[in-house]
Order: C-alpha cells, then structure tokens, then sequence
C-alpha cells in the first residue's frame, strides 16, 4: 500500500539529505488499479552543504511534478497549493502571497497546457473512418485525441479530464511525500494546522488527498472545478465525435471512475471549506459545481460572474478576499496544536 511507500520514502530523503546525495530512486508503486508512479527527488543545482537542510531553498520533481517551498517568516500554518494546468503568472504569485500570509506554503504543480500539448507525440494514426489523429501525451495506452490547441473551449476540458485520468493518483503521491519530507526535515511545523488549497486541476484532485488523509487537514479551498469532469458538455462532444479503440475504452472509463472528485468529497464534509467557482464557467457547468458543493457537504461557496478563465484573471483580488476568509476560519476553529508525534500524511497504521 501506499503509506510503506511514503514511510520508505521519508527515511530515504532523511538519510539521503544527511549523506549529502544529490539523486533519489523512490522505486515503483503499483496499487491495484492505478497508474504506476515513479517517484524521483532532485535537488536543485544551487544546493550546497550550507544549506541542504533548508527545504525552502529545494526545487524538487517528483515525476512530472514540479515543488517549490515558499516559507513565511512567522508562520501560522501550512498549506499545500495544488497548482492549475494554466501556468499563469497569478497562480506562481499566489504561492507568494500565501507565504506573505503567514503561510509556509508547498508550492505543487503538474505540467501546463502548453507543457503536455507541447510534448503530445505527432506521429499520425488513422481511424477507421480515415480520421487522423495523434496520441496524446499522458493518456492511457492506445487512447487517441485530434491535433488540439490546449486553450480551445472543448479541448481545454479534455486536456483537463485527460490529466486527471493519467496523473491523479500520482498528483497526490507526489503532495504526500513532499510533505513527509518537509515534516521529517522540520517536526515543528506539525504543531501548526496543515491547508490544503486547489485551483481547477488542483482543485479536483484535492478531494482525493482528503480522503487518503482523514482528519490531517484543518481547512480546504477549492476554486474552478466540477464534481465528474469527463461529463462535462465540451468532453461529451469529443468523447462522441472521436474514435476511441474498443479494447481500452473500459479501462479507461474505470480509471477515470477512480480519480473523480465526486468519488471522494465526501472526505470534505464536516470540515471547513470553501468553493469558489464562476458563473460562467464553460469548463464546470452549473450542475457539475453544485453537484460538487452537494456532495461535499454544502460548504460555503463563492460565485462569480466570470468563466474559468476569469478566476484567473481576477486571481488577485479573489485570493486576498479567499487568505482573509482563511484566516477568520483557523482563528474560529481554535485548533489544538498537534505536536511532534502528528502522523504524517498517508502513514496512518504504521
């Protein structure tokens, strides 16, 4: 199971750290119906002796995931920032202005758009139909998506639903161990409460490290997401419209089962959390979000008139409003401190 993994993982990191080693091999991990995950820890190439101890001067990749450690200089808790697929210049500031918060924030995101469009393979295959198409980076073997530009209305869902099919359960890996990691190198911070904060790809996945990891967080935000993604109007359009060979179509429908939000937020009741979605969201219907504040429980919800894009756009200012907001919640909930022995995420039982 996943909790040896992670276990394995931090006495890994401890002794690497303390040997002065430059590259980690977490190995393989293979739970029953997920995709495999292989786990590297690199630190960056400024490191030296003096300050391989200080986790805020790491800039680590864990697969395909990209950690940045933005530390506050009198923290008040921390948060793990689960990025979008946008890679706009709001969501690298908004890690920042967490950290100005009081916040020592983990700063994790998967690679853009751009990124996965960018390294799609085009060597072209031809359907039946006499359809041309090209594998898409990232989805499932034998899957075939059409020549896309990332930023499309139908085809940024389909990125997105795609991503969550590929990348969920290592998404949330990846989040696990780096904040076994970060408890290893520092136990103190387990005396301050752990957020957890998730735009649009993030926010989906978010959900999901709730529910591997009961009663760790204190608070949740999630902004720009829907409850079953691959429903959505713009992936219906595509899922209808493009061949998809017969022999993996299943596997891919119980894959993409498994990592939907609406299979885990039930995790999200009974703790304070906060959904913020827009109006106009093309990307997350109005079904798909109140479905989604449905099955988490109705927490307190925040709508705006803009579409997916422009909770990114206004990112700025709904982010001081969301930091305020989180604030007000941790002071309210009068958390206990939960000392050094506090498990560490996805350990529980060892």
């Amino acid at each position: 199971m996943i909790e040896s993994v992670t276990a394995r993982a931090v006495r890994l990191a401890t002794l690497a750290r303390d040997a002065g080693a430059d590259t980690l091999d977490f190995g393989k991990s293979n739970p029953d119906s997920w995709n495999s995950a292989i786990m590297e820890m690199r630190e960056s190439e400024r490191l030296d002796g003096t300050v391989r101890d200080k986790p805020s001067d790491w800039e680590n990749t864990l697969g395909v995931l990209r950690m940045t450690l933005h530390e506050s200089d009198a923290p008040r808790g921390t948060i793990i920032y689960l990025a979008g697929l946008a890679g706009t210049a709001a969501e690298r500031d908004l890690a920042r202005r967490l950290a100005r918060s009081g916040y020592t924030t983990l700063h994790i995101r998967h690679p853009t758009f751009i990124e996965l469009a960018e390294s799609a393979s085009r060597e072209p295959e031809t359907s039946e139909d006499g359809e041309s198409s090209v594998a898409l980076a990232g989805a499932a073997p034998d899957r075939t998506a059409p020549d896309m530009h990332p930023f499309e209305t139908d085809y940024g869902p389909f990125l997105l639903a795609m991503t969550l099919d590929r990348y969920a359960f290592s998404s949330v890996l990846g989040a696990e161990i780096a904040a076994d990691m970060l408890l290893a190198a520092d136990p103190s911070i387990a005396a301050r409460p752990w957020s957890v904060v998730g735009l649009s790809y993030g926010a989906m996945v978010t959900p999901l490290l709730l529910s591997r990891n009961p009663d760790f967080f204190s608070v949740a935000i999630m902004a720009g997401t829907g409850a079953r993604p691959w429903r959505e109007p713009a992936c219906q359009r595509i899922f209808g419209g493009r061949p998809f060979r017969s022999d993996t179509t299943d596997a891919c429908i119980q894959v993409m089962a498994l990592s939907a939000p609406s299979n885990h937020l039930a995790s999200v009741g009974g703790m304070p959390a906060l959904l913020i979605d827009g109006w106009f969201d093309q990307w997350f219907t109005r079904d798909s979000t109140d479905e989604f504040h449905q099955l988490a429980g109705g927490p307190e919800r925040w709508t705006y008139p803009v579409g997916h894009f422009g909770l990114l756009l206004f990112l700025d200012g709904i982010s001081r409003r969301a930091i305020r907001w989180l604030d007000q919640t941790l002071d309210a909930a009068k958390l206990p401190e939960l000392g050094a022995e506090a498990e560490l995420p996805g350990t529980s039982g060892e």
